[in-house]
């Protein structure tokens, strides 16, 4: 992949669910048009079980899986394409996240959100 330089990594445990967040500079390349790796994450601790990936990669650029687990080819595209724009989008969703009771109804509002834009 040539040299790759490390911009962001954040690894949090807050309660029952866990966050990584991760941002390296790439080459420009087919995959990394941009010249960003972003990979986020969101898992159950207990479990060992992700509830929620953000990363981008061509052809689908930034993009949510909000059912990793179950349908990893499920995509939500963001339309965003700035990298600290793109954290912030990922930090915003896992704070209503950790806030809800309810974690899968506020990932499906999200979604709706997404959509209708």
């Amino acid at each position: 992949m040539g040299e790759t330089e490390l911009l962001i990594s954040q690894k949090k445990v807050s309660g029952r669910f866990a966050y990584e967040i991760k941002v390296r500079r790439v080459p420009l390349s087919s995959v990394y048009p941009d010249g960003y790796k972003i990979n986020c994450a969101l898992w159950l601790v207990e479990e060992e079980r992700n509830v929620l990936i953000l990363d981008s990669h061509a052809p689908f650029s930034a993009h949510l899986h909000p059912d990793p687990e179950n349908d990893h080819e499920r995509r939500i595209s963001i339309k965003l394409t700035d990298p600290v724009e793109i954290v912030d989008f990922f930090a915003c969703l896992v704070s209503k996240i950790l806030m809800s009771d309810d974690y899968e109804n506020v990932i499906r509002e999200v979604e709706r959100e997404i959509n209708k834009n």
